[in-house]
């Protein structure tokens, strides 16, 4: 049910012969397009790098007027809404994840320690020039035998090729119900009791368990990066305080989406080896402000940046060096990267 409610979410926010060995030298092949298809599973599995791979080349330009003028407020809160749109998991390299570049299976994703696995099938795809229209089907399995969904999800998906490459263009769905059925009442009511068994089972595992496991730490770049984006959020709630200084008041803010992806003990300004510290939120409202991530330790990068987003270090693990002369750093949520 688990891998089965990851996917469904995906869904909803809603992607030879070297020169030097060879006695004749070849001429070089241009690499194949990708089909619509193999773009969609691309999408679907590749995270938040590849659904900003396959945004339309609007979406793209819009971000980046956005990005020159993060000094507006509307600017800034673009940025930060689509900061939220980009952010998706990637599947790529889960342990039971398959994809198929044909047939009716488009991939599979399943864990051994969970005895289920999820199919997402092609019912069908309407190609027309530059616009192409897929239908897909999910399909819940357990101990090896296909689960009933009384509410059965059907996507629709819409790409449409620009510069050659196939970008998402729409997203639909709906279910289908055969309430004429009398099966599709007896496999709602397994549905259920299958639901609630499981929930049952998690609350007693939960209560078993005396200490919450770790969460895995982060690393001091994507820290200083969730805090900028942090900062937009608060300054777009309080117009009149504008940027804030107070590392505690970001760790902690509400409604934001950042409070739950960041540890607490960033709040105390030391994690994970590295000391956070922000200023310069001089003025009322507070235009601007300096984000800097110093080792503890000798030996390590030292991470920066300020209302421009732009994530910057330097090799000496100084913020002052980082904030004068460090190197930006390409990071995933930079759409014009290679």
């Amino acid at each position: 049910m688990a891998i089965f409610c990851r996917l469904i979410a995906i869904f909803a926010v809603l992607s030879s012969c070297f020169p030097a060995a060879c006695a004749i030298q070849q001429p070089v092949r241009p690499k194949p397009l990708q089909t619509p298809r193999q773009a969609l599973i691309e999408i679907i599995t590749g995270g938040s790098k590849a659904v900003q791979k396959h945004a339309t080349v609007e979406i793209q330009q819009m971000i980046s007027e956005a990005s020159k003028n993060a000094s507006d407020k509307t600017a800034r809160e673009m940025l930060v809404m689509f900061q939220e749109y980009l952010t998706l998991p990637s599947l790529m390299g889960e342990k039971g994840l398959h994809t198929f570049d044909s047939g009716p299976v488009l991939l599979s994703f399943g864990q051994a320690n969970e005895k289920q696995k999820l199919e997402v099938r092609l019912e069908a795809d309407d190609l027309s020039g530059d616009l192409d229209t897929m239908q897909l089907s999910i399909h819940l399995f357990k101990d090896g035998q296909e689960q009933s969904i009384p509410f059965m999800p059907i996507i629709v998906v819409g790409l449409k090729q620009q510069e050659k490459v196939w970008r998402l263009n729409e997203i639909g769905g709906n279910a289908r119900v055969i309430v004429g059925d009398p099966r599709f009442f007896t496999d709602l009511l397994k549905f259920q009791q299958s639901d609630e068994q499981e929930t049952q089972q998690a609350k007693k595992s939960s209560e078993e368990v005396k200490e919450k496991p770790e969460r895995p730490k982060l690393p001091a770049s994507s820290i200083v990066s969730m805090l900028a984006y942090a900062e937009m959020s608060y300054a777009r709630t309080n117009p009149d305080v504008g940027f804030t200084c107070n590392l505690a008041e970001l760790a902690n803010l509400e409604g934001s989406g950042f409070s739950e992806m960041l540890d607490p003990q960033v709040a105390t300004g030391s994690y994970n080896g590295y000391r956070f510290t922000i200023f310069g939120c001089d003025g009322k409202p507070a235009a601007a402000f300096h984000i800097i991530a110093e080792p503890v330790g000798a030996g390590s990068q030292a991470f920066c940046t300020d209302p421009t987003h732009n994530l910057r270090v330097s090799d000496d693990g100084r913020g002052g060096t980082c904030l004068a002369s460090g190197r930006v750093m390409k990071t995933e949520a930079n759409l014009n990267a290679d």
